[in-house]
């Protein structure tokens, strides 16, 4: 996905493109107005107001009037007469400094959803072709199984293939929530989408970011196979056989995946029942507390009551005494 990032403070636009530079963005920085309308055509614009030659605002009405491409305004200018005339300028979204990285990435996210609703058609990816109409694939002309979540998860990565996608994001569009017990799952079902599609594309993984869909080199459309003599054929046969090994090891490791999902969750509701268990004990023991100041307030009123029928006996004793 190609950003281009319009900032005259040349050391937050550098910290900003270590930030989002793993995330799968290629970012082009400029510093004013001019090079930002001469610039190539981009994705998205996150465009600062107070620029060196001139209001960042004009160059975002510029970019809307020649282009759809979306526009976040990053600016320390926070009333709210300026966050309305930069909307009404153009801009899709308003983000006042300073900003977390986090809440930058989701509204990008959620700006890119607005601006490029998802279409319909055929995605092909190598020998992989995704009809997100009919929600079906197919690799080298053979259609795969795929469960609805498989598919969408698919779909995700074909949209923009060969760029990586992060984790959450991933998370959030197909299962709607980034929680963290989702994250294993959707290992799972990576695992599980790399085997099925292997001969037309490959999902790859890159390290703590998330992942992209690129072209399998296997992935064009098988060809006749020659007969093939003797030592030849040999090869062959050990090639098919080092790649039957290599499916097996593939699903052992999909189904070790599963596994420790599985304990995970287990480990999690272990916990959840703890925590309930302490919130019970705590509720007997507050309960007994209850008890036991009841009681004392009992022998108190029952204290109050002795007291009180001597203290009405007390004359007549005294006159009595006195008799």
């Amino acid at each position: 996905m190609r950003v281009l990032l319009v900032e005259d403070d040349r050391r937050f636009a550098a910290a900003l493109i270590r930030s989002l530079g793993p995330c799968g963005y290629e970012i082009e920085h400029v510093v004013n107005g001019a090079d930002a309308l001469a610039a190539p055509e981009s994705d998205l614009v996150l465009l600062d107001l107070g620029l060196a030659d001139g209001d960042g605002l004009e160059v975002c009405r510029r970019l809307r009037r020649d282009s759809e491409v979306a526009i976040i305004i990053l600016s320390a200018r926070g009333t709210e007469r300026d966050r309305v005339a930069g909307l009404r300028g153009g801009a899709d979204d308003y983000l006042v400094k300073p900003f977390s990285v986090a809440e930058l990435q989701a509204r990008m996210e959620a700006v890119l959803r607005r601006v490029r609703p998802r279409t319909g058609g055929v995605l092909t990816v190598g020998g992989l072709d995704v009809n997100l109409d009919c929600r079906t694939a197919s690799v080298n002309g053979v259609a795969v199984r795929l469960t609805p979540k498989e598919f969408t998860l698919l779909a995700a990565l074909a949209r923009e293939q060969g760029s990586v996608i992060m984790r959450e994001r991933l998370q959030r569009e197909v299962w709607g929530t980034a929680w963290h017990g989702t994250s294993r799952t959707l290992d799972v079902h990576v695992s599980t989408l790399r085997t099925k599609i292997r001969d037309g594309a490959r999902v790859e993984v890159v390290h703590a970011v998330g992942y992209r869909l690129v072209p399998s080199e296997a992935g064009a459309p098988p060809q006749p196979e020659a007969p093939q003599p003797g030592a030849a054929r040999a090869g062959s046969v050990r090639a098919e056989v080092a790649q039957a090994g290599a499916v097996r090891a593939e699903a052992v490791r999909a189904e070790a995946v599963r596994a420790e999902a599985a304990v995970e969750a287990a480990v999690e509701a272990a916990r959840t029942e703890v925590v309930r268990a302490g919130a019970a004990q705590a509720e007997v023991a507050q309960a007994g507390a209850v008890r036991a100041e009841a009681a004392r307030a009992d022998a108190a009123v029952e204290v109050a009551r002795v007291e009180a029928t001597r203290l009405k006996a007390a004359p007549g004793v005294a006159a009595v005494q006195a008799l």
